[in-house]
Protein backbone atom coordinates (compact mmCIF):
# COMPACT_ATOMS: atom_id res chain seq x y z
CA UNK A 1 0.00 0.00 0.00
CA UNK A 2 2.81 2.62 0.92
CA UNK A 3 3.96 2.08 -2.98
CA UNK A 4 0.25 2.63 -4.38
CA UNK A 5 0.29 5.96 -1.69
CA UNK A 6 3.82 7.19 -2.89
CA UNK A 7 3.03 6.71 -6.66
CA UNK A 8 -0.43 8.82 -5.93
CA UNK A 9 1.31 11.01 -4.37
CA UNK A 10 3.94 11.84 -6.97
CA UNK A 11 0.78 11.49 -9.66
CA UNK A 12 -1.05 14.24 -7.54
CA UNK A 13 2.03 16.16 -7.72
CA UNK A 14 1.74 15.78 -11.42
CA UNK A 15 -1.50 17.03 -11.73
CA UNK A 16 -1.28 20.02 -10.00
CA UNK A 17 1.72 21.04 -12.82
CA UNK A 18 -1.04 19.98 -15.34
CA UNK A 19 -4.25 20.13 -14.27
CA UNK A 20 -6.16 19.30 -17.90
CA UNK A 21 -3.82 16.35 -18.72
CA UNK A 22 -6.23 13.27 -19.77
CA UNK A 23 -3.59 10.97 -19.37
CA UNK A 24 -2.43 11.88 -15.98
CA UNK A 25 -6.19 11.75 -15.05
CA UNK A 26 -6.72 7.99 -16.84
CA UNK A 27 -3.28 7.30 -15.09
CA UNK A 28 -4.26 8.84 -11.06
CA UNK A 29 -8.37 7.03 -11.67
CA UNK A 30 -6.53 3.33 -12.93
CA UNK A 31 -4.08 3.71 -10.02
CA UNK A 32 -6.76 4.30 -7.70
CA UNK A 33 -9.02 1.33 -8.52
CA UNK A 34 -5.82 -0.66 -8.57
CA UNK A 35 -4.81 0.51 -4.91
CA UNK A 36 -8.33 -0.79 -3.72
CA UNK A 37 -8.48 -3.71 -5.64
CA UNK A 38 -5.02 -4.67 -3.57
CA UNK A 39 -6.73 -3.21 -0.48
CA UNK A 40 -9.63 -5.72 -0.59
CA UNK A 41 -7.47 -8.72 -1.50
CA UNK A 42 -4.66 -8.03 1.31
CA UNK A 43 -7.93 -7.64 3.76
CA UNK A 44 -9.79 -10.70 2.33
CA UNK A 45 -6.52 -12.83 2.98
CA UNK A 46 -6.12 -11.55 6.18
CA UNK A 47 -9.58 -11.96 7.18
CA UNK A 48 -9.55 -15.63 6.04
CA UNK A 49 -6.26 -16.00 8.14
CA UNK A 50 -7.83 -14.32 10.94
CA UNK A 51 -11.35 -14.71 11.02
CA UNK A 52 -11.54 -13.70 14.57
CA UNK A 53 -9.76 -10.75 14.10
CA UNK A 54 -12.76 -8.08 14.08
CA UNK A 55 -10.69 -5.04 13.25
CA UNK A 56 -9.51 -6.20 9.85
CA UNK A 57 -12.46 -7.32 9.41
CA UNK A 58 -13.64 -3.70 9.88
CA UNK A 59 -10.92 -2.30 7.47
CA UNK A 60 -12.04 -4.96 4.82
CA UNK A 61 -15.29 -4.17 5.18
CA UNK A 62 -14.56 -0.46 4.63
CA UNK A 63 -12.81 -1.17 1.84
CA UNK A 64 -15.68 -3.22 0.14
CA UNK A 65 -17.89 0.23 1.01
CA UNK A 66 -15.27 2.53 -0.88
CA UNK A 67 -15.81 0.06 -4.31
CA UNK A 68 -19.93 0.45 -3.81
CA UNK A 69 -19.63 -3.43 -2.94
CA UNK A 70 -22.23 -2.93 -0.83
CA UNK A 71 -24.11 -6.36 -0.98
CA UNK A 72 -20.59 -7.79 0.32
CA UNK A 73 -20.02 -5.39 3.07
CA UNK A 74 -23.20 -5.47 4.66
CA UNK A 75 -22.56 -9.09 6.18
CA UNK A 76 -18.96 -8.12 7.16
CA UNK A 77 -19.65 -5.07 9.18
CA UNK A 78 -22.49 -6.85 10.79
CA UNK A 79 -19.54 -10.02 11.51
CA UNK A 80 -17.26 -6.31 12.58
CA UNK A 81 -19.06 -5.09 15.47
CA UNK A 82 -18.79 -8.18 17.52
CA UNK A 83 -15.98 -5.72 18.31
CA UNK A 84 -16.95 -2.90 21.20
CA UNK A 85 -14.92 -0.44 19.55
CA UNK A 86 -16.13 -0.23 16.28
CA UNK A 87 -19.37 -1.03 17.19
CA UNK A 88 -20.86 2.45 16.47
CA UNK A 89 -18.89 2.85 13.17
CA UNK A 90 -20.24 -0.64 11.83
CA UNK A 91 -23.89 0.33 12.42
CA UNK A 92 -23.58 3.77 11.02
CA UNK A 93 -21.54 2.25 7.73
CA UNK A 94 -24.03 -0.16 7.64
CA UNK A 95 -26.70 2.31 7.78
CA UNK A 96 -25.13 3.92 4.79
CA UNK A 97 -24.89 0.40 2.96
CA UNK A 98 -28.91 0.16 2.90
CA UNK A 99 -29.32 3.90 1.68
CA UNK A 100 -26.86 3.48 -0.89
CA UNK A 101 -28.76 0.51 -2.10
CA UNK A 102 -31.72 2.91 -1.61
CA UNK A 103 -33.32 0.76 0.99
CA UNK A 104 -34.43 3.62 3.02
CA UNK A 105 -36.84 2.10 5.48
CA UNK A 106 -34.14 -0.68 7.25
CA UNK A 107 -31.22 2.76 6.67
CA UNK A 108 -33.70 4.51 9.19
CA UNK A 109 -34.14 1.77 11.39
CA UNK A 110 -30.47 0.96 11.68
CA UNK A 111 -29.37 4.51 12.18
CA UNK A 112 -32.25 5.13 14.50
CA UNK A 113 -31.27 2.47 16.24
CA UNK A 114 -27.19 3.65 16.78
CA UNK A 115 -28.84 6.56 18.11
CA UNK A 116 -30.81 5.60 20.65
CA UNK A 117 -28.03 3.25 22.26
CA UNK A 118 -25.15 5.39 21.27
CA UNK A 119 -23.85 7.85 24.19
CA UNK A 120 -22.30 10.58 22.74
CA UNK A 121 -23.46 13.84 21.09
CA UNK A 122 -21.87 16.27 19.41
CA UNK A 123 -18.86 14.69 18.14
CA UNK A 124 -18.05 13.07 14.90
CA UNK A 125 -19.55 9.56 14.95
CA UNK A 126 -22.92 11.62 16.07
CA UNK A 127 -22.94 14.28 13.54
CA UNK A 128 -22.52 11.50 10.83
CA UNK A 129 -25.74 9.27 12.48
CA UNK A 130 -27.38 12.03 12.78
CA UNK A 131 -26.66 13.20 9.05
CA UNK A 132 -27.43 9.77 7.51
CA UNK A 133 -30.43 9.45 9.08
CA UNK A 134 -31.87 12.60 8.31
CA UNK A 135 -30.95 11.68 4.09
CA UNK A 136 -32.42 8.50 4.85
CA UNK A 137 -35.60 10.41 6.28
CA UNK A 138 -35.08 13.09 3.19
CA UNK A 139 -35.36 10.03 0.46
CA UNK A 140 -37.83 8.19 2.13
CA UNK A 141 -40.08 11.10 1.81
CA UNK A 142 -40.28 12.30 5.33
CA UNK A 143 -39.59 15.53 5.74
CA UNK A 144 -40.29 16.27 9.26
CA UNK A 145 -38.43 13.60 10.51
CA UNK A 146 -35.40 14.97 7.99
CA UNK A 147 -35.35 18.27 9.85
CA UNK A 148 -35.45 16.86 12.97
CA UNK A 149 -32.51 15.34 12.35
CA UNK A 150 -30.53 18.12 10.49
CA UNK A 151 -31.67 20.39 13.02
CA UNK A 152 -30.13 18.56 15.68
CA UNK A 153 -26.67 18.61 13.68
CA UNK A 154 -27.11 22.16 13.24
CA UNK A 155 -27.06 22.76 17.13
CA UNK A 156 -23.96 21.07 17.25
CA UNK A 157 -22.15 22.43 14.51
CA UNK A 158 -23.51 25.20 11.99
CA UNK A 159 -21.22 24.52 8.98
CA UNK A 160 -21.43 20.71 8.97
CA UNK A 161 -21.28 19.37 5.40
CA UNK A 162 -24.48 20.78 3.18
CA UNK A 163 -26.76 20.72 6.50
CA UNK A 164 -27.89 24.18 6.19
CA UNK A 165 -28.87 23.77 2.49
CA UNK A 166 -30.59 20.36 2.79
CA UNK A 167 -32.65 22.56 5.89
CA UNK A 168 -33.23 25.25 3.55
CA UNK A 169 -34.34 23.37 1.16
CA UNK A 170 -37.04 21.16 2.69
CA UNK A 171 -38.44 24.23 4.30
CA UNK A 172 -38.92 25.72 0.76
CA UNK A 173 -41.03 22.04 -0.38
CA UNK A 174 -42.66 22.56 2.55
CA UNK A 175 -43.99 25.94 2.02
CA UNK A 176 -44.44 25.09 -1.83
Amino acid sequence: MGQFRRQARQLGEKLKANPQDKALMAEAQKLKLDALAFEQNTLKEQVTNYPTDHRIRFRYAQALFKASQFDDAIPEFQQARADPRNRAACNLFIGRCFFEKAHYGPAVDTLKDLVSGYQGTGDEISKEVYYWLGRSYEADGTVKEAMVAYNQIIQWDYNFRDVRDRIEKLRQQSAG
